[in-house]
């Protein structure tokens, strides 16, 4: 059994120092557990250093509101004896996981927040080969900040409301879907279209 990590970084998300305890600030805890295998977490320096290596974490110095990166992380496992193909659709769950959260910070919160895509590794101290998952980029961003501690209850209530229905392609699924695709689109006109849809 291989114990494997996704991890995309979080573009321009922030939260206050006052919700910071020192245990997290080295990294050692996770910021915001939405569930056993699915938090928020400070990236270590070396995780960060892989991730500009392969540009999961955009050179772009505008982007960045704190001296350390927070990125979504989730914790799942494959098996030694997985094929490519299933190795895929283990990490495309995870990568699902990762974008529904994704959906559900968009929807609780005015702000930008953008990943620069998904990597998944080994969850080993050296992981070698790591398989990423690129992203599309904006043209223009605000920070999204977290500011107190009701705020981020109030975001582990949605996310878990949000997958606990098991909504599937309900009604209320494609409308939070859209919506959330909408906060992240740069043209106005293709703004507009989403809420419509």
């Amino acid at each position: 059994m291989n114990q494997r990590i996704a991890v995309a970084p979080l573009h321009n998300f922030l939260v206050t120092d006052a919700l910071v305890n020192e245990a997290v600030a080295t990294g050692q805890e996770p910021l915001i557990r939405f569930a056993e295998n699915l938090s928020i977490v400070y990236l270590t320096e070396t995780q960060e250093r892989w991730l500009h290596q392969v540009e999961v974490i955009r050179r772009i110095g505008r982007m960045r509101w704190s001296d350390r990166f927070y990125a979504i992380r989730v914790d799942y496992a494959s098996e030694e004896s997985d094929d490519q193909s299933a190795l895929q659709a283990i990490q495309a769950k995870a990568s699902d996981e990762i974008d529904s959260l994704l959906e559900s910070l968009r929807i609780f919160s005015a702000g930008d927040i953008y990943i620069g895509g998904i990597a998944h590794w080994i969850d080993i101290s050296d992981p070698g080969v790591i398989d990423i998952v690129s992203r599309s980029w904006p043209q223009s961003v605000r920070p999204y900040a977290l500011t107190t501690a009701t705020q981020i209850d109030g975001l582990k209530k949605l996310h878990d409301s949000r997958t606990s229905l098991a909504l599937g392609d309900t009604p209320l699924s494609l409308a939070s879907r859209w919506f959330s695709r909408a906060r992240q689109d740069d043209d106005v006109h293709d703004k507009l279209l989403s809420l419509m849809i």
